[in-house]
């Protein structure tokens, strides 16, 4: 095709170069599209990966569920959305996609997304992995559950967390 339009245009300089011109424009065109494309693809994958904005991540609509651990082994996050908070300061945030925020009580955020969830002995335990590499693992606790763990039932739903900056002796509430 393109040789076909330039044996047109073959007999007029000026035509030539308006060829030139259009063709020059439309790769010009065709690259800005495929680069805003690819910054798309780039800004998504940033904005999935961890970071460590003070920003919650969860958007709630004010209902609590009750925890609902089959649910979230099966990808569904919504028994959990929300803030949690522990009497030493500390906070955990869920939001629908499996997104966690850990606040610790040092007023560090870390940030990841829940993988590697199993049930045992009535709880689920899964793992987190913030930006810098550190694994945490989450134990989340329905109500009445007893925990041969920690020593105590729960008579409502809980969250532990385990980390290095972390003390898993103060269960997160909602």
């Amino acid at each position: 095709m393109l040789m076909q339009m330039v044996n047109i245009v073959k007999g007029s300089k000026d035509k030539e170069k308006k060829l030139r011109f259009d063709l020059q424009l439309a790769m010009l065109i065709i690259g800005g599209i495929i680069l805003a494309f690819s910054l798309g693809a780039i800004e998504q994958k940033v904005s999935s990966d961890t970071s460590s904005s003070d920003q919650p991540v969860a958007q709630t609509t004010g209902e609590i569920l009750p925890l609902d651990t089959n649910g979230v082994l099966n990808g569904d996050y919504s028994s959990v959305v929300g803030t949690w908070k522990c009497d030493n300061g500390a906070s955990i945030t869920f939001d629908t996609a499996g997104q966690v925020s850990y606040k610790s009580k040092k007023g560090k955020i870390s940030k990841g997304l829940i993988y590697n969830a199993r049930l045992l002995d009535g709880r689920l335990e899964a793992q987190f992995q913030t930006k810098g590499g550190e694994v945490v693992s989450i134990f989340l606790i329905p109500t009445g559950t007893t925990s041969k763990y920690e020593n105590q039932s729960y008579q409502s739903d809980a969250v532990l967390v385990n980390s290095k900056t972390s003390d898993d002796n103060h269960p997160f509430y909602r």
